[in-house]
């Protein structure tokens, strides 16, 4: 390579503006610097606790039930649901997730959020039809 060649040329020029930009960063480091002296230093909080102390609030029995029958479309039953997410490694914040779950789902059934597609199985009522729906309460007013 000849110094007239264009490549030497621009291998030049690059390593000429890395060293410009490296002094830019050198500047703008003692800039930050200089800076940080002036702001006045904030007094730690007198208590944080570990992480592990941090309860952090869980969704309820409902929401979790209501979470997993929008995610399909599929019918559930309350033992299903429980299992499901024991088996995602979430544990239900109540004492009896049975008696919270089948009190969700009546309450939820008589909004008509949910909808019964049998005997003890739910499901969302935004994955059935209105004909469905409707069939339904008629199958409903006549039990």
């Amino acid at each position: 390579m000849t110094e007239d060649d264009p490549i030497l040329e621009a291998l030049t020029a690059l390593r000429h503006r890395r060293e410009e930009a490296m002094q830019e960063v050198q500047r703008i480091e003692t800039a930050i610097a200089s800076l940080e002296l002036l702001v006045p230093v904030a007094a730690p909080p007198l208590f944080i606790p570990p992480p592990s102390e941090v309860e952090w609030p869980r969704p309820s029995a409902k929401s979790l039930m209501m979470r997993l029958m929008l995610e399909g479309d599929r019918d559930w039953s309350v033992p299903e649901v429980i299992q499901e997410y024991e088996n995602r490694g979430i544990t239900f914040q109540v004492k009896d997730p049975n008696n919270a779950l089948r009190a969700a789902v009546a309450e939820e059934n008589k909004k008509g959020t949910i909808l019964r597609t049998a005997p003890g199985r739910y499901k969302a009522a935004k994955w059935t039809s209105a004909q469905d729906q409707l069939e339904d309460k008629e199958d409903a007013s006549s039990d």
